[in-house]
């Protein structure tokens, strides 16, 4: 899925990749298990190059997870 493309930096490539076929919904669309997004992902795993990848393909950095956290919080807390 995007959302373990994006846990791991060693596949950002793959990640863009992926980002490049994707449309907004399938990029910001939230994992239907652990309920993350892909950015939200990244950004708990430290994958600075994912996280650009996925701004740049539009990803929201605001969607809340069902935490009520967002990508922000979780960079700041890892």
């Amino acid at each position: 899925t995007t959302q373990q493309l994006a846990a791991e930096p060693s596949l950002a490539l793959d990640l863009e990749y992926r980002l490049k076929r994707a449309t907004l919904t399938e990029i910001n669309a939230q994992d239907p298990v652990t309920g993350h997004t892909a950015l939200y992902c990244a950004a708990r795993a430290g994958n600075v190059q994912g996280v650009q990848f996925l701004i740049k393909y539009g990803a929201e950095p605001d969607l809340f997870q069902r935490t009520r956290s967002i990508a922000l919080h979780v960079a700041s807390f890892y």
